[in-house]
């Protein structure tokens, strides 16, 4: 948002002191500035609301969730997301260019490392969950949707799908915590490195994934090294209440906003 939209809010409620403080940085010089009160993320804490999944019962069906938005949209042109990206990202064109590019390349591998398991192991089912602002187009052109063990989701909420897998598979993306939350074990089908999502996501080698797909044990070792990597990675610092209820009473405003 920018400042003069920032002008127009009266109160933001914030994952975090980090994010906190970014935007009281970004608000010092408005003169009508919204209240900013650290609160954790209402989106995850409703995942903590929830039961955990029970993964163990529906080995060998795989999740992949997709983050891949900017380079092949749903809502407007390709051209419209590069220069709106391109706007808000303090890049240049050509970064932003480069950005994108490096995306697709992601994209590319990411599928080559999944459509090798949807290929050589007939006994799994695999859901394709497009991110809610990215097309369905490259899935549908590049799987066999027709297949009996491949789909597409439809559905609006992550937690359904989650219910009915026993692996997710992203790169550098939020459901990462979702599914962590949840109980899933999550691994990157990509060697990089895109964000602190890929991070505390583990990549496995393929032919080793194709090998203990169906172990419980394995997954559950996953999970044992993802909880190491949101310890290394000071997960909990972004995210307040990460790990104990929410409780509205307990909000802490970093700073507080006279009433006229």
């Amino acid at each position: 948002l920018s400042k003069k939209d920032l002008g127009y809010i009266d109160e933001i409620w914030c994952w975090g002191n980090i994010q906190a403080n970014l935007l009281e940085k970004k608000i010092e010089t408005i003169s009508n500035k919204p209240r900013l009160s650290v609160t954790g993320s209402i989106r995850y804490e409703y995942a903590k609301s929830l039961p955990k999944c029970n993964y163990v019962k529906h080995l060998g069906k795989l999740l992949w969730n997709t983050n891949y938005g900017t380079i092949s949209p749903r809502y407007q042109t390709a051209w419209q997301e590069f220069r709106q990206h391109n706007d808000h990202s303090q890049l240049s064109p050509n970064e932003t260019l480069e950005k994108l590019l490096q995306q697709s390349a992601d994209r590319q591998s990411s599928f080559e490392y999944i459509h090798s398991l949807s290929q050589d192991l007939e006994n799994i089912q695999l859901t394709i969950r497009p991110h809610p602002f990215e097309s369905s187009s490259f899935y549908k052109r590049n799987f066999n949707t027709e297949a009996p063990n491949i789909n597409i989701s439809t559905l609006t909420d992550v937690h359904i799908d989650l219910l009915e897998h026993s692996l997710v598979l992203q790169y550098g993306c939020q459901t990462a915590l979702d599914a962590f939350i949840r109980g899933i074990p999550s691994v990157r089908p990509s060697r990089g490195h895109t964000n602190r999502w890929s991070k505390v996501t583990p990549y496995i080698d393929l032919d080793k994934l194709k090998e203990n797909l169906f172990s419980a044990k394995f997954l559950q070792n996953i999970l044992i090294e993802q909880k190491s990597l949101f310890d290394e990675h000071n997960i909990s610092s972004l995210l307040i209440n990460l790990e104990k209820p929410f409780i509205i009473s307990n909000i802490s405003s970093i700073r507080s906003k006279e009433k006229d």
